[in-house]
């Protein structure tokens, strides 16, 4: 519609040829321009509204907070396909177990990349639907290509699976961005509290058998040496890799490693007798074994019929492991307890909750639940919902979380920057159960 100066200007445009002449084209002019003037409301621009300043309470960042949308990314054809379908069914049960703002809304979205050559374009996809979020599943074939076309888009990909992490993706690391890439399985973390442990129940050596079948899985125990390596030969403050000071008496004293699903467990024992002997002068206090399940039993089993019986140490990942009748004196230090006496409330119900759809939970799932937990918390408290902002606040704030496994530490590490509290899971005659609290964010 026309504005009162665009009509008038076009009626002066025509000149003299209105038949009432000049007098005449004066009155119409003038008739017009009430009649113009009485539908000003109705036709005309509004003014500019008048700018007040007035002082007002500021907003808590969770009130500026709109929705944070997460893309999980799975391989519907892959052997962890299991795994990954669960991903979206943990994260959603999660939610009830946190405490959300109303104003904080949570999207989910998953999508299935079943080769590399699809992970640009889905990837693309999410985020033009507003996605500032990328949860990997567990695939090693195609997480590499994931986190590659998220962090060269300025997403934010975060990984928990054990199964993948970090190593597998060295090869891409000169096109991956590191600070928008965040792995969450807090391995080293768990390394830490293995030494905590050790040197509490006061072990001064410890024998190290590892698998290098999946590189994360060796780097447990790499992360371990670097906690305790260099007490030995100093004094009992060190620096772990992170150049953090670290309290520990403990060292390693031995280490044989094994190819998984390749030497068999007799074998692994063999090499290990080969490397430490078997007298009471060579023998470390303990046994640490990072390895998966069922690995993990397999090897232990294996040490028991080899006549040792020296406590045996096992990473949260052995979680899922199904212990043989008799095994005793193995300890497992995990973020969460599977046997129904977890003392976190939250990690209990996550477990019901699975459970009653059919899953199997254990440790693994809950550090998913975590996930979303720490992005939620970060999301509040850099009032964001950016990935940039997001991997900021998650890599540089030091900031206690409420977890679903209970309280975290995230922040000051840039390449694990998650610490968990982790409970001592006891295997006594084949039996696992919770047994206290380990040492936890003093580590």
């Amino acid at each position: 519609m026309l504005t009162r100066p665009q009509l008038l200007k076009n009626w002066f445009a025509r000149g003299g040829t209105h038949p009432l002449g000049h007098k005449g084209r004066l009155a119409a002019f003038l008739l017009a321009l009430v009649a113009l003037s009485a539908c000003t409301d109705e036709t005309a621009e509004p003014p500019e509204p008048e700018v007040t300043t007035t002082t007002t309470e500021e907003p808590s960042p969770v009130e500026r907070v709109t929705t944070l949308r997460i893309g999980i990314a799975v391989n519907d054809a892959s052997p962890t396909a299991a795994f990954d379908a669960e991903i979206e069914t943990i994260l959603r049960e999660s939610m009830s177990l946190l405490d959300l703002d109303d104003s904080l809304a949570i999207e989910l979205t998953t999508v299935s990349i079943e080769s590399p050559g699809q992970a640009e374009g889905t990837v693309r996809s999410l985020i033009q639907n507003g996605i500032s979020v990328i949860i990997t599943g567990c695939d090693d074939a195609t997480v590499p290509s994931v986190v590659e076309a998220a962090t060269s888009n300025e997403l934010l990909a975060v990984t928990g699976c054990v199964s993948l992490p970090r190593p597998a993706i060295e090869r891409f690391d000169e096109r991956i961005d590191p600070a928008l890439f965040i792995d969450i399985s807090s391995l080293a973390d768990n390394a830490r509290a293995i030494a905590t442990y050790a040197s509490d129940q006061g072990y001064e050596s410890l024998g190290v058998i590892t698998s290098t079948l999946f590189p994360d899985v060796d780097q447990t125990c790499a992360n371990l040496k670097s906690e305790v390596g260099s007490s030995a030969t100093t004094s009992d403050e060190s620096e772990d890799a992170t150049g953090n000071s670290t309290a520990s008496s403990v060292t390693v004293t031995a280490e044989t490693t094994f190819t998984e699903l390749v030497d068999a467990p007799t074998n692994v024992v063999a090499d290990y007798l080969a490397e430490v002997g078997q007298t009471a002068e060579t023998a470390p206090d303990a046994i640490v074994i990072c390895a998966l399940a069922p690995t993990v039993g397999d090897v232990t089993q294996a040490l028991r019929e080899a006549d040792i019986s020296l406590p045996i140490i096992v990473p949260w990942y052995a979680d899922s492991q199904t212990w043989a009748a008799g095994t005793s004196n193995v300890v497992s230090l995990a973020p969460a307890s599977r046997y129904g006496d977890d003392p976190e409330t939250s990690t209990a119900a996550l477990f019901d909750a699975l459970t009653s759809t059919g899953q199997q939970p254990d440790a693994v799932e809950v550090i998913t639940a975590d996930t979303l937990a720490i992005l939620i918390d970060a999301a509040v408290r850099s009032n964001s919902v950016g990935s940039v902002r997001l991997a900021e606040t998650i890599r540089t704030d030091d900031a206690p979380v409420s977890g679903v496994s209970g309280q975290l530490r995230v922040g000051g590490e840039s390449d694990f920057p998650v610490r968990r509290t982790y409970r001592v899971i006891s295997v006594e005659d084949g039996e696992p159960a919770f047994t206290e609290v380990a040492s936890s964010f003093d580590r």
